[in-house]
């Protein structure tokens, strides 16, 4: 019974061997499937964000919208730009604002205690 014994192991130990490389393989294909999977829904929500964007293209008053922020006008408007102040305007605006605070009166020390709980 000896050799016998030694052969069912030997050929135990070689089918185990043979079945590590296919296993191996499945499993890397599960992880590529389910990544893939991933991918596969990533994309599809960016096809529906597209779809969306295409048929919003299609809508007249969405495309004039569009056209108007970048500055497009129909034949014989006007167009007007309003600019933000300029740093200077600021300053000088701020500065006006801070000479007009150090004229006030101060407060009385009962519009100070209102103004400390909240009430004034």
């Amino acid at each position: 019974m000896g050799p016998q014994i030694v052969a069912v192991v030997l050929m135990l130990g070689l089918a185990g061997a043979m079945a590590i490389e296919p296993t191996r393989r499945l499993i890397e294909q599960r992880d590529r499937i389910a990544l893939m999977s991933q991918d596969l829904v990533a994309l599809d929500d960016a096809n529906l964000a597209l779809e969306r964007r295409i048929a919003r293209l299609g809508d007249r008053d969405f495309l004039e919208q569009k056209a108007r922020e970048m500055g497009l006008v129909r034949r014989g408007e006007k167009l007007y730009v309003v600019l933000p102040p300029s740093r200077k305007v600021l300053q000088r605006r701020a500065l006006q604002a801070e000479r007009k605070r150090s004229h006030e009166e101060p407060a009385s020390w009962l519009e100070q205690a209102l103004h400390f709980i909240g009430v004034g």
